[in-house]
C-alpha cells in the first residue's frame, strides 16, 4: 500500500485494531504512531530517559505502551498524550516486553537470567517482582488466557574470541533448546 520513511531503525510493530500501529526506533529511543489510513506518521515520542531498543507490547484496554531498554529501565507510555509516565526497573539485558491484561502485569524477559513484573501499585507502575528464568532467555510471548508467560532458552558454549572490536555470540548447543513457562 504504502511505504512510510520513519527516519530510524524500526524494532517492533503493534497494532491497536483501530487503524494505528505504533513502532519503537531502536536506534534514537523513540516510539512513532502510524495512521494506516493515511499512511502517515502521525507522533513521534522520545522514550528517555530509557535507552530503548527492544520489542516492546501493548495494551488498548487501558492506552498503554510497554518498552524495554538497555539501561535497565521500562519506559511506560500513554498512548493519549504520547508521554513517558514511568519507567521502572528492570533486569540487565532485555529483549521483549509483554502485557497480561486479565492481571494487569507488564514483563520484562532480561538476559541477565531474569524476568521482571511491573504493576500498576496506587497509580504508579512499579517492578513488583523478579523471577528467575534462564541466561538468554530473552524471547518471551504472554497467553492472555491461561495467564502464562513463555520463554524460550537453550545452553550455549563458549564465546568465539572477537573480532574487528565486536564481541561474537556464543553459539547454542544441539539439541538444548527447551521452553520456560512461568505462571501462578
Amino acid at each position: 500500500m504504502a511505504t512510510l520513511p520513519l527516519n530510524g531503525k524500526p524494532e517492533f510493530c503493534v497494532v491497536d485494531g483501530a487503524g494505528k500501529l505504533y513502532n519503537n526506533l531502536e536506534d534514537k529511543s523513540e516510539v512513532i504512531e502510524i495512521d494506516a489510513a493515511k499512511p502517515a506518521v502521525t507522533r513521534r515520542v522520545s522514550l528517555a530517559p530509557a535507552r530503548v531498543h527492544r520489542a516492546w507490547p501493548s495494551t488498548f484496554k487501558n492506552k498503554k505502551l510497554f518498552s524495554v531498554g538497555d539501561n535497565k529501565m521500562m519506559a511506560v507510555t500513554d498512548i493519549a498524550t504520547m508521554k513517558v509516565i514511568a519507567t521502572p526497573a528492570i533486569g540487565a539485558g532485555p529483549d521483549a516486553a509483554g502485557f497480561d491484561p486479565g492481571t494487569g502485569l507488564a514483563f520484562s524477559s532480561n538476559g541477565d537470567g531474569t524476568m521482571t513484573i511491573v504493576k500498576l501499585v496506587n497509580g504508579k507502575y512499579e517492578a513488583a517482582d523478579t523471577v528467575a528464568t534462564e541466561r538468554g532467555a530473552r524471547t518471551m510471548t504472554v497467553d492472555p488466557k491461561l495467564h502464562r508467560v513463555y520463554l524460550l532458552a537453550a545452553e550455549y558454549g563458549p564465546a568465539p574470541e572477537a573480532k574487528e572490536g565486536k564481541k561474537g555470540r556464543p553459539p547454542v548447543l544441539p539439541d538444548s533448546f527447551h521452553v520456560l513457562v512461568v505462571g501462578k
